[in-house]
Formats: C-alpha cells, structure tokens, sequence
C-alpha cells in the first residue's frame, strides 16, 4: 500500500488546500458523494468544509508534495452534541485504493478520540460509496438507512449513517 510509504504524509488542512477540493468536485463521480450539485451549492460547501481548518478539525492526506485528500472532524457548536461529531473524507480519484482513505479515517479517528475527546464519531454516506467498506474495516456499523434520500438524473439512493465508539 502506498499508505505506508514515506513519500505520505498527513498534516493539518490549510485554507490553500480549497484549490484540490473544488477539483475534485469536479469530477461528478466524487461529487456524487455529496449532497452538492450545483455550482452554487459547490461554492457553499467547499468553504464550509475546509473552514473546519480554523478548528484543528480538518486533515490533508499529501504522497509526494501532491494533496489527495481530506478529511474533516464536523464539530457542533451546541453543548449537548460535543461528545460526538460527523466526519467528512474524500480522496482524488486517481488515488483511491491505495490505502490513504483509510489512513485518513484511522487518523480523524485519533484526532476525534485523544484530541477533541469524542466518545462517538458518525459518517453519513450514500449507497454505492466506496467509503463504506473503508468506515466497516475501522470498525464504522450501519445505524441508519433511509431509502429514496437523494434524487439524482432520475434516480434514488439510500442515505446510511455510520458510526463508532471511541
């Protein structure tokens, strides 16, 4: 796995790293995975997302130099949700299944545990996300499933809601 070579890295999201995620979006397989679709609707959530950098909450998955991905710690702003949080992750396609998704999930997994102390961590996805076997190795279970939840060129998928002890 590439993961595990010395050319990868994780460092925490800097503003810059918008630039790859608006990218990516691009490519309507990887925005098929997120409830954007618009350009609009795009320029509402890159910001939100990587503006999780303020928080420490974000991290960038770099091999060789080059940003392949990100994932995001969702931190609630409400006192009787801190002991949770929904998480985010997404890796350039030309990357995916070498192993930096779930290098990413593992860290977001520590991060979410030894640093902010969340005792539960959540994924919400789409049917047919390749996520989804990423979240099940690290221990992710299916708490949720809702039929018909996104409407997409005519045709339905289920959301799923993960999530895990910490």
């Amino acid at each position: 796995m590439l993961a595990d070579s010395p050319e990868f890295d994780i460092r925490y999201t800097d503003p810059t790293d918008e630039t790859a995620l608006r990218k990516w979006l691009e490519d309507q397989a990887v925005l098929n995975q997120f409830p954007a679709t618009t350009p609009g609707e795009i320029n509402m959530l890159v910001p939100n997302w990587i503006g999780f950098h303020r928080f420490k909450s974000s991290l960038t998955a770099l091999y060789q130099g080059e940003i392949i991905g990100i994932g995001t710690l969702l931190l609630m702003p409400y006192y009787k949700l801190i002991h949770h949080c929904l998480t985010s992750v997404v890796v350039d396609p030309k990357h995916q299944g070498q192993g930096f998704g779930t290098a990413l999930v593992r860290n977001l997994k520590h991060l979410a545990k030894d640093y902010f102390h969340f005792q539960m961590m959540y994924a919400e996805i789409y049917n047919g996300s390749k996520l989804e076997t990423i979240l099940k190795k690290q221990g992710f279970t299916e708490t949720l499933r809702q039929e018909k939840f996104v409407k997409s060129d005519g045709h339905y998928r289920a959301r799923i809601l993960l999530e895990v002890d910490l």
